[in-house]
């Protein structure tokens, strides 16, 4: 492939990938706005205004931060951009070998602080999402 044709061909995916934080954005407005919807509904079934803001956006719960996952988000992207920078050979088998490895380890720390069922409830997401 010539070098002109290799650049659009790039030029090309980099426009298409735009494309994953729009539908990220509208899914916010568009989960925003079916929540201003729900407590509308519950406002005019005569629930108070609170009852009705807990029941249509949940009560507020502060997470903590889960530094295993950050600092694992953090190796990973050192990884994969020094990895994708560097000279090294069969780079990309190394950086698919670590990304699995990186993301596996993150998994299960992940799996460790969910309850049971949610753990499960992930597990057979994860596989729903890998078949297609």
């Amino acid at each position: 492939m010539p070098e002109a044709q290799k650049v659009a061909t790039y030029i090309h995916i980099y426009e298409l990938a735009l494309a994953i934080p729009v539908i990220s954005v509208l899914g916010v407005i568009l989960g925003g706005w079916s929540k201003w919807r729900r407590l509308r509904q519950l406002r005019l079934q005569g629930f108070s205004a609170n009852e009705a803001h807990d029941l249509a956006f949940g009560a507020v719960e502060k997470t903590p931060a889960n530094w295993w996952i950050l600092g694992g988000s953090l190796v990973f992207v050192v990884f994969t951009v020094s990895m994708g920078l560097g000279d090294v050979p069969y780079n990309k088998e190394i950086i698919f070998l670590g990304s699995m490895a990186i993301v596996l380890f993150l998994m299960s720390r992940l799996v460790r602080v969910l309850d049971e069922d949610r753990a499960r409830q992930l597990g057979l997401n994860v596989l729903m999402q890998a078949s297609f």
